[in-house]
């Protein structure tokens, strides 16, 4: 209402309420949020990728890369909605700033599933790689597991805390759910990578291209979880490692697919080197010798195969045509 001079009266600044510096907190995290929907987008042509060039893969696969886009998904919701509820909702309201939101907790459980997933996904190529070594998988499983039983108790912990400031109070499990982490993604990394090298006969080319597959996942995914661990270390106070772990999950999402969609670019390598090198049996090479370096070769490239399902419902390889999977 107007006052009798005709001037409206400007509110008291000393009514409003001080508002926290939010850039290294909320501003972190959405930018973390930002960058997770970008990779998001990838996923999603990956995913499509995927469903468009191997449809022919077995009802396990699918299932396994429909359940992961479908989690990511939810993921990017719960996060938009931690986002919104903090910078739009509650943006004037500074103790609501450091309350805690359901979400967030469930994000991490969420982020937990995507990696057991993910993980069991590349144990089950050890076990083929190594030729079903039970002491090997069994010992890659236990970690993988023990890692799923931390970050189950971290979301506990996050679950039951009221402020935010209380996630300092799970650093030890932070620490210990990136540690195992990392072990598991290098033991991984590791044990595709000798068992390939250590086969790799016939064209050496493409599982020189399998290992620096491997071997680039490998890397990505514990060099995020050394930054996570580093920022947690050393700027707990704020959530600038909330950000990078928002973008972990999407790298263990597009680890799985990236592999799964590689096998066609590493399938026409092959019958390209094939065909390149049948000129050799005018070069006086032997068709035995030939044979057997095939033979060696079906076997590193089988290490990562999947399985499909012919008319008769049973699960074949696809070697003898030349389809190279992970």
């Amino acid at each position: 209402m107007a006052t009798p001079g005709g001037t409206i009266p400007s509110p008291d600044p000393s009514a409003a309420p001080a508002m926290p510096n939010l850039n290294s907190t909320f501003g972190a995290y959405l930018i973390g949020v930002y960058v997770s929907l970008i990779v998001y987008g990838i996923t999603i042509l990956q995913t499509f990728i995927y469903f468009q060039n191997y449809w022919s893969d077995g009802i396990v696969m699918k299932s396994i890369v429909a359940s992961l886009w479908t989690l990511e998904t939810v993921r990017q919701a719960f996060s938009a909605h931690a986002a919104y509820h903090y910078l739009v909702i509650n943006y004037f309201n500074p103790p609501e700033l450091e309350r805690n939101v359901w979400t967030i907790p469930i994000n991490t459980l969420t982020t937990a599933i995507i990696i057991l997933i993910t993980h069991f996904c590349f144990i089950q190529r050890v076990w083929y790689v190594s030729k079903k070594n039970k002491w090997i998988v069994a010992g890659l499983t236990i970690i993988c597991l023990v890692h799923f039983g931390v970050m189950v108790a971290l979301f506990e912990e996050m679950w039951r805390a009221v402020m935010l400031s209380d996630y300092r109070k799970s650093n030890t499990l932070i620490f210990t759910a990136l540690a195992l982490s990392l072990v598991t993604d290098g033991s991984i990394s590791i044990a595709l990578t000798y068992f390939l090298y250590s086969n790799r006969t016939g064209i050496p080319s493409v599982v020189n291209r399998i290992i620096a597959l491997i071997v680039n996942n490998g890397i990505l995914l514990s060099g995020s979880d050394v930054v996570i661990v580093i920022l947690v270390s050393i700027m707990s106070h704020n959530f600038i490692y909330m950000g990078v772990f928002q973008v972990v999950g999407n790298l263990y999402v597009n680890a799985v697919l990236a592999t799964l969609n590689a096998r066609n670019h590493l399938r026409a390598h092959q019958k390209q080197k094939e065909l390149s090198g049948s000129g050799g049996w005018r070069n006086g090479r032997s068709m035995a010798h030939n044979q057997a370096a095939d033979n060696r070769m079906q076997f590193s490239l089988q290490s990562m195969q999947d399985t499909s399902h012919d008319h008769s419902g049973e699960r074949t390889a696809n070697l003898k045509s030349g389809q190279v999977s992970f």
